[in-house]
């Protein structure tokens, strides 16, 4: 990404990012960040002009053979926030969502990840998800849950 001295660009875990949780510039050491951040880079430095606006910390990983995948805020600190959260132990399933102000600002998914790029985009478009918060944690909860767009 450009940086602001002239022809100087930086990408990975020496750049600070725009991230949407936070909605502030922070340095977010992460694979995926330092990725896409390279590729803004090349995109700027060939004079194409890229910004860089949606990364937030998150992970994914296998944690005791379970798969699991947090992003933003895990909310162990007291805060304003709104916790939803399931714990299913015979599945070995555990869902946690933190909002605030019915936006998602959270996540950690325990071996039900599978939709977890739906629930990361409603974090980066800072859906108010008032009118469907009792579906997030469904089993089945989807893209035919969310309201239609106008």
């Amino acid at each position: 990404m450009r940086t602001s001295v002239k022809d100087v660009y930086a990408c990975g875990d020496c750049a600070e990012v725009y991230d949407f949780v936070h909605d502030d510039f922070r340095l977010t050491p992460l694979w995926p960040t330092a990725y896409v951040g390279g590729r803004i880079a090349g995109f700027n430095m060939c004079g194409v002009v890229k910004e860089y606006k949606w990364g937030t910390n998150m992970s994914s990983m296998h944690f005791f053979g379970l798969p699991v995948i947090t992003a933003g805020i895990s909310a162990n600190d007291e805060g304003d926030y709104e916790i939803l959260k399931v714990v299913d132990e015979k599945k070995k399933i555990y869902k946690k969502i933190v909002l605030r102000d019915n936006r998602m600002i959270g996540m950690i998914f325990m071996n039900k990840i599978d939709r977890a790029g739906i629930f990361l985009g409603l974090m980066r478009n800072g859906t108010d998800v008032s009118s469907f918060k009792e579906e997030l944690l469904s089993d089945d909860f989807g893209l035919i849950n969310l309201p239609e767009r106008k």
